[in-house]
């Protein structure tokens, strides 16, 4: 196992003699012919044997003859033996770093100390995680925030010149899932060791749904260095760095097919001085095993030979689902997540065109100050990019219907007139009904007892008594439906369980293709919420919406984290679709018995039936169209001087299918960043043109905003963009105005 320099001619070979009960002996090694000397090592007792060790040269198998002399032999004890050389490993040892911690770290240092830890960190070849460790699950991002993901190492970098890893190290469920070697290879980061994988094959090649290509390693149990004893060094180091060698299961196998393995370090702290040390004194007391510090393209060179000498992996879906039910505080961490990402997404949004009409707020109320209405109303924004038709709560707290809202833009609309009928409530029923879906409770349990789709006159509730957005022994103990003038009926369902009270609101348009439920459930209990969803559905192929992509697979699947949307499709090809807004945890059986995993108080779903003739891009469509609107009240501009139109949209495509993820001021304030991505996998051009936002010049960009290219501009102003299948692009738009102001 291991060698002495120079360049490991010579092994450490150990001898064990048992049954031997004197307190030493003496061994000479002879060559096979046991006539020429090789070598004498002292044997010293322990527990009825002897032990011994001696290095000795061995290029290749050898045989030799042993001479043991100890007291109770009448005269030395010759044995031969055949040797064969031990591996020649090289460990390459990488140490890469939480951004975020280490930047806390360094400006926390004084001026004098932060130098020389820069030189060590420097000396070390420290790197920045491309992947936070704050946020390493699926739920914790939005498409922006995860194709950004690399943002908080590349500022490091800046700051400090502690330069973005090449190596991604996170959990192997999100480094598995297809989007992630889509996001890694758009800013140049090749590799991924993946964290708490499943026991498999050791080296993997990911691929994107845009092709796209990383080399990942499964990192094995014991491969930090604290585990294998960098801090402590000498003989305890020697002792653990043999143990993992020898013992390791994955590097004894035929197809590791490497004598390289991987080491990493993930922390930066005082213990760092004193495994770089522990490394130096090792290198020169042995030849191998050698520590190589911060190589990883060495390794992962090694590593994509033996990963394509076999199959790609593409991985499956399961690297997208979590290994357990998750708790109340990890749903709740999930949901803080996406409600700051949601009202992040929504101000970069406005933040290019806040900044040209130099509004006093850079939200939407700065938006508001800039429409030219002669009349008090509301400003509508539809943040997503899809037009939109859908409910929404006005300032006054009455619902009204925006319609036709655009992509990207907004709508201003009047108050609620003063003739208009008012919500009124009726009594003694338990259903809903519109042009597309028919709803009945279950007036024993609450429950949806039927989901009637109209159009083509079939029940989507599996026959039986648990009904969909049901809950474990739950009674009905009152309904009230209300009659929404021109927008449809809801149900209010009062339902007790043995945990709490538990109101349910359902909500059936007139026009509108889905329906509504929000739970409030009302609870000193402190445990995930199950809400059951029985769909008439045999062996369901499940889809669902991840950061930059989706994911598939055929059922049973879960518990899966999933974005705006997850889809339920038949054998026939007719599709459930669902959102849950506030419960991003589903799981669903071959039965079709549909899960929602959700915490104590509101948890909002949309429930919509596609038939197999929908838009291939209808997922998308449903998902964004639960995505809440945001209003504010707008006071008519007396002077006049209002630049906005009162309907509009900041930037346009001119093709189906392909969705503006996110639109954000640049970081450096040179012109506004578009995140555009092709939803149908198929590669094509596409013009994206100016709406209320102008613009004189375009640069592509990757998502990190690193300069790629010159894109021209037309006169409209519009660019065209290549778009690969599945892919992201990422342009500048720069030199801004508003158009016809």
């Amino acid at each position: 196992m291991f060698y002495a320099h120079p360049v490991g001619e010579t092994t450490l070979v150990r001898f064990a003699i048992h049954n031997a009960d004197a307190p030493a002996g003496r061994l000479r090694v002879y060559d096979q012919t046991g006539r020429r000397l090789l070598g004498t090592a002292g044997a010293l007792g322990m527990g009825g044997s002897l032990f011994g060790e001696l290095w000795l040269s061995l290029r290749g198998e050898t045989r030799i003859v042993s001479q043991l002399e100890m007291p109770g032999l009448a005269r030395p004890l010759r044995t031969p033996h055949r040797l064969a050389p031990q591996p020649r490993w090289t460990l390459h040892w990488i140490t890469v770093a939480d951004p975020h911690d280490l930047a806390r770290l360094l400006e926390g240092l004084p001026r004098w100390r932060r130098f020389a830890a820069l030189d060590t960190l420097r000396a070390l070849k420290v790197s920045g995680n491309p992947l936070p460790t704050g946020n390493q699950l699926p739920e914790a991002f939005d498409h922006v925030a995860f194709l950004r993901a690399a943002h908080a190492a590349l500022q490091l970098d800046r700051d400090f010149g502690i330069p973005l890893s090449s190596v991604a190290i996170g959990d192997a469920q999100l480094l598995k899932m297809r989007s992630s070697a889509l996001a890694l290879s758009g800013v140049e980061v090749t590799h991924a060791a993946l964290l708490n994988d499943e026991p498999g094959n050791v080296f993997h090649t990911l691929r994107g749904r845009d092709d796209s290509l990383i080399t990942a390693v499964s990192l094995l149990p014991g491969s930090t260095a604290a585990d294998l004893g960098f801090s402590e060094g000498g003989d305890v180091m020697a002792r653990e760095v043999e143990r993992w060698l020898a013992e390791t299961p994955a590097l004894l196998a035929p197809s590791y097919g490497t004598t390289t393995a991987l080491v990493i370090q993930t922390t930066v702290d005082h213990q760092l001085g004193q495994m770089a040390q522990s490394v130096s004194d090792w290198n020169s007391r042995y030849a191998f095993p050698h520590i190589a510090v911060g190589t990883p393209d060495d390794f992962f060179r090694e590593a994509t030979r033996i990963a394509q000498s076999g199959s790609v992996t593409v991985p499956g879906s399961t690297s997208a689902l979590r290994r357990s039910v998750p708790s109340v505080a990890q749903l709740e961490l999930a949901n803080s997540a996406r409600e700051m990402q949601r009202t992040t997404h929504v101000e970069d949004l406005l933040a290019p065109l806040n900044l040209v009409l130099r509004s006093r707020e850079p939200s939407i109320r700065g938006l508001a100050e800039h429409l030219d209405v002669a009349l008090d109303g509301t400003l509508v924004l539809n943040p997503s990019p899809i037009p939109r038709t859908d409910l929404v709560t006005m300032p006054d707290g009455s619902e009204q219907l925006a319609t036709d809202v655009p992509a990207l833009g907004y709508a201003y609309m009047l108050g609620r007139s003063s003739s208009a009928p008012e919500p009124f409530e009726q009594r003694g029923t338990h259903s809903v009904f519109g042009q597309f879906l028919t709803v009945r409770l279950d007036p024993q349990t609450g429950a949806i007892s039927s989901l009637y789709h109209r159009p083509n006159e079939r029940e989507w509730v599996r026959s039986g008594p648990a009904g969909l957005n049901a809950f474990r022994g739950a009674l009905l103990e009152r309904v009230t439906r209300l009659r929404l003038p021109e927008i449809g009926m809801r149900l209010i369902a009062e339902r007790r369980t043995d945990r709490g009270m538990l109101t349910t609101t359902v909500t059936g348009y007139e026009s509108l293709p889905w329906i509504d439920i929000t739970n409030e459930f009302q609870s000193d209990e402190i445990d995930t919420v199950q809400y059951d969803y029985f769909f008439d559905i045999d062996q369901p192929h499940v889809t669902w919406e991840t950061p930059a992509g989706f994911e598939e697979s055929e059922s049973p699947i879960g518990p899966a984290a999933h974005l705006r949307w997850v889809r339920l499709e038949s054998p026939d090809s007719w599709q459930i679709l669902f959102r849950g807004l506030d419960a991003p945890y589903t799981a669903c059986d071959v039965n079709g018995h549909f899960v929602s995993l959700g915490i104590p108080g509101r948890s909002r779903y949309r429930l919509k039936v596609a038939s197999p003739y929908a838009p291939p891009d209808e997922p998308w469509h449903f998902g964004w169209s639960a995505e809440p609107f945001v209003v504010t009240p707008v006071v008519a501009n007396a002077s006049g001087s209002g630049r906005l139109p009162r309907f509009g949209a900041m930037v346009t495509v001119d093709q189906p299918a392909v969705a503006v993820l996110g639109m954000k001021q640049a970081d450096n304030e040179d012109g506004a960043i578009v995140y555009i991505q092709e939803l149908l996998g198929v590669s094509r051009d596409v013009k994206l043109a100016a709406g209320i936002l102008g613009f004189r010049g375009a640069r592509l960009v990757d998502a990190l905003e690193r300069h790629l290219g010159e894109v021209p501009v037309s006169a409209d102003p519009t660019v065209t963009l290549s778009l690969p299948a599945h892919g992201v692009v990422v342009v500048r738009l720069i030199d801004l105005f508003i158009r016809g102001g």
